[in-house]
Order: C-alpha cells, then sequence, then structure tokens
C-alpha cells in the first residue's frame, strides 16, 4: 500500500477555481508511484478528465490529454513510466485486460470505476467528484 496516498484517504477537498483543480492534481502527483491504480468517479462535467490533464502535466508527460471514452484506453508515456488513461462510461461489462493487465510500470487513472465492483477491487485509492453551486467541485477521497 502506497504511504503517500494514505495521507489523502478519508478527506475531502473543495475546488472553486480551475487553477485549483490544478495545484490538487499537482499534489496528488507526487504520492503516486508506478503500480497506483486510481478510481475517478463522478458525474458527467464534474472534472474527471480535467484532472487527468493537471496530473498527466504534474507528472512531467507533455502530451495533450482527451477522453478516451471512444477508444477505452489513452496511454501518455513518460520517461521511465507510463499512464495508463480508462473511460468505462459507455461500457456494459469490465474489460477483462484491464483486470489481468499487471500494471507495473505504469500509474493506472480510471474514469467511471465505480460501474464495476471489479474495478473497485483492484483499485488503490478512488476520487468522488461531486459538482456544487458556483461552478465549485468537491472531490472526495477514499
Amino acid at each position: 500500500m502506497n504511504k503517500l496516498l494514505n495521507e489523502f484517504r478519508n478527506n475531502e477537498f473543495i475546488i472553486q477555481t480551475e487553477t485549483d483543480l490544478e495545484d490538487f492534481s499537482k499534489n496528488f502527483s507526487k504520492a503516486l508511484k508506478k503500480g497506483d491504480i486510481v478510481s475517478l468517479n463522478g458525474t458527467l462535467g464534474a472534472g474527471k478528465t480535467t484532472f487527468v490533464r493537471y496530473l498527466v502535466k504534474a507528472l512531467g508527460v507533455d502530451v495533450s490529454v482527451s477522453s478516451p471514452s471512444y477508444v477505452l484506453e489513452n496511454i501518455y508515456k513518460g520517461k521511465d513510466f507510463s499512464v495508463s488513461h480508462w473511460d468505462l462510461y459507455r461500457l456494459r461489462e469490465c474489460p477483462i485486460e484491464l483486470l489481468d493487465e499487471e500494471f507495473k510500470g505504469s500509474i493506472v487513472l480510471i474514469e467511471w470505476a465505480n460501474k464495476f465492483e471489479e474495478v473497485n477491487e483492484i483499485s488503490d485509492i478512488s476520487l468522488n467528484f461531486e459538482i456544487l453551486e458556483d461552478n465549485q467541485r468537491k472531490i472526495i477521497v477514499k
């Protein structure tokens, strides 16, 4: 278990601006290591993909990040690791390769992970995004 990730667990973060989300992403990126699997849950437009964009940037990977809704997985290559970005929104069954694949050299980010109990079981940590009033967001870390 990643001890640095545990420092985020059982906390809530209020995101008032996109700059706040970028700052949260930078701080969260410092806790990640290769092999970590992060579930990202929340309604459409709650900020999951935007969080991934800032997180990938904070990890030092200079690429354009987009939602893998139609391709299922995007892989962003860093110097000695990769970020595997999944989106399960359109699926009715959990992709077997997500459960069978070993991600030792990757950080795995899974949007809509809560659709499948088996994905929750393999996740190291879960971030739940909620939309609040005035375009604010709340991130609940479990």
